[in-house]
């Protein structure tokens, strides 16, 4: 598998704590993916199918344009959702940001 993909999950598994082939609907392990999924089509020009592949669980095309239909409204009214998302994407960009405690305290 592509070593970018593989270093994605890893950061996104160190900041939400959450293994991304896990087969659970919780959801951290749900809000986790969205963030997977959001970052991968941003970054990759990949099919929706393609990008289900890209897990151990198979998620379809049907499932990730679901996930990606509701990341926005995670990232508008979740704080933590948000902040995870920014700390994944400073952490790929190489920018080191505030904890989310830190965040929630002030």
């Amino acid at each position: 598998m592509n070593t970018d993909i593989e270093r994605l999950k890893k950061i996104v598994k160190d900041v939400t704590g959450v293994d991304l082939d896990s087969n659970t609907r919780k959801r951290e392990a749900v809000h986790a993916r969205r963030i997977y999924y959001k970052i991968l089509s941003l970054s990759h020009n990949m099919s929706l199918s393609d990008m289900g592949k890209t897990l151990k669980n198979n998620q379809n095309h049907a499932t990730v344009l679901h996930q990606l239909k509701m990341f926005e409204q995670d990232f508008e009214t979740d704080k933590i959702f948000n902040s995870n998302f920014r700390r994944i994407t400073n952490l790929i960009d190489g920018v080191v940001e505030k904890s989310t405690e830190e965040i929630l305290k002030e």
